[in-house]
């Protein structure tokens, strides 16, 4: 019995920049929701994610690499003329995660950081505004 891998040309899957532009977009958004970042055991729901507060640091980045796997999986369905139905559950294997984690490492964590002192920096603010009042 022939493998259904045999039949899917390499043309079908994203380049490693399309990877990356997903995985940066992804992160990107989701940074700038603030509220969210999503995994849930290794599974990502793409109507009902599993949602934390954000932190903005470099460590906290595998947070997000489940959506991001997730997004990079459906692009890749899609491109393949595969359409994953909203709401399917993709299971992310280990694997997935290593990659997509290798790839949010590259983006700069420095911006990160500066958000984190820059959200500190408003929080001691209005701190020191209440204890004024």
């Amino acid at each position: 019995m022939a493998n259904n891998l045999d039949a899917i040309s390499k043309d079908d899957f994203l380049s490693e920049e399309e990877r990356l532009f997903i995985l940066k977009t992804e992160v990107e958004s989701l940074k700038e929701l603030k509220e969210h970042t999503y995994l849930f055991d290794g599974t990502v729901d793409l109507n009902v994610l599993a949602a934390k507060t954000m932190n903005a640091t470099r460590g906290h980045l595998k947070t997000l690499v489940g959506t991001a796997c997730a997004f990079v999986i459906r692009a890749e369905d899609k491109k393949r003329g595969h359409e994953v139905p909203s709401g399917e559950v993709l299971t992310v294997t280990m694997e997935d995660f290593d990659f997509a984690w290798g790839l949010v490492k590259q983006i700069d964590p420095a911006e990160f950081e500066k958000k984190k002192s820059f959200e500190a920096s408003e929080k001691e603010d209005v701190k020191l505004s209440q204890a004024r009042k």
